[in-house]
């Protein structure tokens, strides 16, 4: 296992994009939990929007709100805001993962795939030029 950075924003890239990694290894295996893959995205996401936003001064906030990063976020690059659907529908990944009590319904494996396109095209933007 690679260790992490000791710059604790360059430590947010990196477990941002060892969960993509991941996320983009389970896709394609069958067998993997639906409900695995769609935490990570989730976790991905928000990390990736927590070391966009640290990177320009943002005080770090103890929220998993994928809609609250994209406003924060929104502020220094307006095109983020076409990401609303998606960043809305992947809050609820978090929530059906950590509360299944809540009697959603885990994607399937081809909104899934579809939601990992999109927040790839995301995820580009909130990397490209930093």
């Amino acid at each position: 296992m690679t260790q992490p950075p000791t710059d604790e924003l360059a430590q947010w890239r990196w477990q941002a994009d060892r969960r993509w990694n991941l996320v983009r290894e389970l896709l394609p295996w069958p067998s993997a939990p639906d409900e695995i893959i769609a935490e990570n995205i989730h976790q991905a996401l928000e990390r990736y929007f927590k070391w966009f936003l640290l990177a320009r001064g943002w005080n770090l906030a103890k929220t998993h709100d994928l809609l609250a990063l994209l406003r924060e976020a929104r502020q220094h690059n307006a095109s983020l805001g076409q990401f609303a659907a998606l960043c809305d529908r992947v809050n609820t990944y978090y929530v059906e993962d950590r509360y299944p009590h809540m009697g959603m319904d885990t994607p399937t494996r081809e909104e899934l795939q579809a939601d990992f396109t999109e927040a790839d095209q995301l995820i580009k933007l909130l990397t490209t030029g930093n």
